[in-house]
């Protein structure tokens, strides 16, 4: 198999079981705790005026992928609160902590969706509606078996910039040098995804940056941080992600 073919070997199994998450899902929060989190999360969903963008005098709609437990949105919300802030996660213990900087910070402006990110970009998110997508530290899952299970693949990117309008951002951070290899190969192969600051270059951390706990916990372990900022091509290329898919 060439390298190209390689990059897109995992496109379509987009809908065949990709949704699997692993791990603790509840993490350590009781029984009562998750019943509760369950039944205020229909609350925190983003509202349906969201969804009609800027043309409505609203500002960015901002996507972070993985939020742990929620200190990063919550800081960014509380600095432009003129945005809008999706927030997913799988894992509940994360979830119930965003939550609380919610509550605490009286935050009208973050919703949740509790779930895996495929299904829910593809049947919760109009086309072309995102302005602005952070990833930070995804699991790099090192084994080799387990590349398959690595969030950033070619069919995740397809799907991304299918709901991402023209000239939306991506940045993306991790601690792990071969995962990093690895956004940067399948994002600058990716025709509707171009390198911000040039082919093959490293961003600088983002000015709107907070280093998190989990960070911490890599640069402690002598792990550099890797930062990637990609922008969407222009929205005449949309039908390449509509032929990739049926590839």
């Amino acid at each position: 198999m060439s390298g190209e073919e390689d990059l897109h070997a995992t496109r379509t199994v987009l809908f065949d079981g990709r949704y699997l998450t692993y791990g603790r899902k509840q993490g350590k929060i009781t029984s009562l705790q998750l019943q509760q989190l369950q039944q205020r999360l229909p609350q925190l969903a983003p509202p349906a005026h969201w969804w009609a963008g800027r043309r409505e005098g609203q500002g960015r709609l901002i996507l972070e992928i993985g939020f742990g437990n929620g200190e990063f949105v919550a800081m960014l919300a509380q600095r432009y609160p003129q945005d809008r802030f999706i927030a997913v996660e799988v894992f509940f213990e994360g979830i119930q902590a965003l939550v609380r900087r919610i509550d605490h910070h009286n935050l009208h402006n973050v919703a949740i969706l509790s779930g895996h990110v495929y299904p829910l970009l593809a049947e919760q998110f109009p086309d072309h509606c995102i302005d602005w997508t952070l990833i930070n530290f995804p699991d790099p899952w090192p084994r080799k078996r387990n590349h398959k299970r690595r969030l950033i693949q070619m069919d995740f990117l397809d799907l991304l910039a299918h709901k991402s309008h023209s000239g939306a951002r991506l940045t993306l951070a991790t601690d792990w040098e071969e995962y990093a290899e690895w956004m940067m190969q399948r994002l600058e192969a990716h025709p509707l995804w171009h390198n911000a600051v040039g082919s093959g270059q490293w961003a600088c951390q983002p000015e709107q940056w907070l280093t998190t706990r989990f960070q911490g916990k890599g640069e402690a372990a002598g792990r550099s941080i890797h930062h990637l900022d990609f922008r969407r091509t222009d929205n005449s290329d949309i039908d390449v992600v509509e032929t990739l898919h049926k590839e």
